[in-house]
């Protein structure tokens, strides 16, 4: 398996050329995470379309309380490697009551969901919303060989 640091590194050495991701790392030490994405999910990322990625849950498990504004979210697709970088440029935290479901219904077009997506969260206590910028797809993906199937993991 690889390791954070590698992970980390390579990412980075991928974005040594782009202006913005080699200042902003040079001045902030953000956590950094792997968000595994299916498709349309990923490419609709990539496209500029979905510009908040989701996470929906049960109970209180990353992201939730562990993503904040300035964390650098690693874009992986799922069974495979890491495709892009994105900036978490605003975090929101949401406790599903009523208010918080209209709130997250709210942002139903940035998010790229249909009524089926709706259905298949219905149960879910907590969601996460992470409004992506910067996004960039590297030039060559990263390996990460990752034990188990957790959608979103805290790097460091």
């Amino acid at each position: 398996m690889s390791s954070a640091d590698d992970v980390i590194g390579e990412v980075m050495q991928h974005l040594e050329a782009d202006s913005f991701w080699r200042r902003y790392l040079a001045t902030v030490q953000p956590t950094f995470h792997i968000v595994t994405l299916r498709e349309p999910y990923l490419s609709l990322i990539l496209a500029g379309k979905k510009t908040i990625e989701s996470r929906f849950r049960k109970f209180r498990s990353a992201p939730f309380g562990k993503v904040k504004s300035g964390d650098v979210l690693l874009l992986k697709q799922s069974g495979g490697k890491i495709v892009a970088v994105a900036l978490a440029l605003v975090v929101r935290d949401v406790l599903l009551d009523e208010a918080g479901w209209r709130e997250v219904r709210a942002h139903e077009q940035e998010l790229c969901v249909d009524t089926a997506f709706w259905q298949q969260v219905a149960g879910a206590k907590y969601a996460t919303l992470s409004w992506l910028a910067e996004v960039r797809e590297l030039a060559t993906p990263v390996e990460y060989l990752q034990a188990g199937r957790a959608g979103w993991i805290v790097l460091a």
